[in-house]
């Protein structure tokens, strides 16, 4: 299907991450691409932060299941100034009024590389001979 003019909106914003074909998690770089996020938000998408403390913005576009919230709960905690704490506590809302807590290890190295947009191409395309090293 053609993205929507939001869907281009969001492109040019934050770090891109894919957990399924129907999943998009966008994390936040500074308070601009947060502001832009929560403005480019729709009613059907899932919001990610960390209270009181350094943090992005995420948000989740498409279906997520339980886990793919978890796994952006933990991005959201990676990049938040609470990275370097054991378990950090994650505020996940909607604009249709849902808000809850989740507890999570912030997001490894293996999580990030595993579903960021950028290394997957780059993967898949040296792994299709079409990159050089």
């Amino acid at each position: 299907s053609t993205p929507g003019l939001t869907e281009l909106h969001l492109l040019r914003v934050g770090r891109h991450f894919r957990t399924s074909p129907e999943c998009k998690i966008i994390v936040g770089r500074n308070e601009a691409e947060n502001e832009k996020i929560i403005a480019l938000a729709s009613s059907e998408d899932t919001l990610l932060s960390v209270e009181g403390i350094g943090s992005p913005t995420t948000i989740i576009t498409g279906r997520a299941s339980d886990n793919e919230i978890m796994t952006a709960a933990s991005l959201t905690a990676r990049y938040s100034d609470a990275k370097h704490l054991p378990q950090v506590e994650v505020t996940v809302s909607t604009l249709k009024g849902i808000s809850y807590k989740l507890i999570c290890n912030p997001a490894t190295d293996d999580l990030i590389a595993g579903c960021r947009v950028t290394d997957n191409w780059r993967l898949k395309a040296e792994q299709a001979g079409r990159l050089a090293s």
